[in-house]
């Protein structure tokens, strides 16, 4: 005799979006997509299912547009009235990423601020510097809304973004470093660094740079 889960919540009436976080892969993926913010979040994979970064879904669920759900299908956790993984779990997740309050922070900012800010594939923990080392920017920022579809070949970034946090020991890193990445692809490095809120944004000769936040 099979039992029915009775329905506490009727999707058709949920204005958020809903994600399903998979542990096994460390994925966040969306199952029901709502609101224009999708526009400029997130990576198409098929039928209208999106993959995030773990920033870019904790910045929708701080923002109460969506709900994200753990291991399971999120249109039935909603459905069934389940609740969904907290801000602190979100948070600490954050750091099990290696991003850091401070990064998470500048990205809302700017996006909040109506750039488009994508993680970079190429973003990586910097071990130790040596005089080989090339680092690699955290983000793609565009200045304000993407011109484009997301089937189109996006234009090159108008910055690169470097967040000195703590894997830079809160400091500028070194200018030939700096020097080298900007001598490597397209759009001008920029590197913001500071605390949660009072943080600044500087150009690969240390200029202050206003990102009118």
């Amino acid at each position: 005799m099979s039992t029915e889960i009775s329905k506490v919540n009727d999707v058709s009436t949920c204005t958020k979006t809903l994600i399903t976080y998979l542990t096994n892969s460390n994925e966040f993926i969306t199952e029901l997509v709502h609101g224009k913010i999708m526009e400029k979040i997130g990576i198409h994979i098929s039928d209208g299912r999106f993959k995030l970064a773990p920033e870019e879904c904790t910045y929708m669920v701080a923002l109460r547009q969506a709900f994200c759900y753990e291991d399971c299908n999120p249109i039935e956790a909603f459905e069934e009235g389940k609740e969904p993984m907290s801000m602190m779990k979100l948070y600490t997740m954050l750091t099990e990423n290696y991003i850091s309050l401070l990064r998470f922070s500048i990205f809302s900012s700017l996006t909040t601020a109506g750039y488009t800010v994508k993680p970079s594939k190429y973003s990586n923990i910097p071990g130790s510097s040596t005089d080989e080392e090339i680092i690699k920017h955290d983000y793609d920022v565009w200045h304000f809304t993407i011109p484009w579809s997301r089937g189109d070949i996006p234009p090159p970034p108008t910055y690169r973004l470097i967040v000195a946090d703590f894997r830079y020991q809160n400091q500028l890193p070194p200018r030939y470093q700096l020097s080298k990445l900007s001598l490597n692809g397209e759009g001008a490095v920029v590197i913001a660094t500071g605390a949660v809120g009072t943080f600044s944004f500087f150009s690969i000769h240390g200029m202050p740079i206003n990102l009118l936040l």
